[in-house]
């Protein structure tokens, strides 16, 4: 009865310890669930925060706006000063031609050179030596035509002096080149009936000191000097 009675008492201290063990697992197990549970919520709670931060406001997104906005009219005020640049660059372009066009005209026009240089090659004593040609009319008839032969012409700084004229003093030389197709529209008739060789004549105007014209002496590309009186056109020598 004895020995029964002992084997049967450590049966009964076996079963409590793996209970007990089991008991434990279980816990255990719990115990790691709920730490990954709190883990994870954890982590999501970071993670939505750190979304929550990330996330604009609204104040910023109008400061955004704003700064974007005024980024846009800088890059538009810029274009616009550009274009700005580009059209007075093209219209200063376009003004320079039309300037030097009108300043030519002028030239071309005037020419002016007026002769206070002792050393002008039309300067000294002259006399008519031959008739060239007259315009389709003229004040001379043939027997005055050859009484002007001879007639002697000075030219100088101070003083111009003909037959026709007399002594004009201070007087005012202005030269300028006439083309062959002015010389006809201004004479009626042209340079190559008067035996003139060339497309262009220089012209020197002779004016008083009050500034009328007083005579025309024209001078050829080879030097010779012409001078036209009431219609005649005489060579000077």
């Amino acid at each position: 009865m004895i020995s029964k009675f002992n084997k049967k008492s450590y049966k009964l201290p076996i079963a409590a310890v793996a209970i007990i063990i089991i008991l434990g697992a279980i816990v255990a197990i719990n115990s790691k669930n709920v730490g990954l549970a709190g883990k994870n919520s954890s982590t999501k709670t970071t993670e939505a925060k750190k979304t929550t931060d990330n996330k604009p406001t609204n104040n910023e997104k109008e400061a955004d706006n704003v700064k974007n906005s005024e980024a846009l009219n800088k890059t538009n005020q810029s274009e616009n000063a550009s274009a700005k640049s580009n059209n007075k660059n093209e219209n200063e372009n376009n003004r320079v031609p039309n300037a030097q066009k009108k300043a030519n005209k002028i030239a071309k026009a005037e020419n002016v050179s007026k002769a206070n240089n002792q050393n002008e090659s039309y300067y000294g004593n002259w006399h008519l030596s031959k008739i060239l040609g007259t315009t389709p009319v003229t004040a001379m008839d043939e027997k005055q035509m050859q009484n002007c032969m001879g007639t002697k012409i000075k030219i100088s700084k101070e003083s111009f002096s003909d037959a026709i004229n007399g002594v004009i003093n201070n007087p005012k030389y202005v030269r300028r080149t006439v083309s062959a197709d002015e010389f006809l529209s201004e004479n009626k008739t042209s340079l190559k009936k008067l035996g003139i060789e060339g497309n262009s004549v220089q012209q020197i105007e002779v004016k008083s000191s009050n500034d009328v014209t007083q005579s025309l002496l024209y001078i050829t590309s080879n030097g010779t000097m012409i001078t036209e009186i009431d219609g005649v056109f005489f060579k000077i020598e």
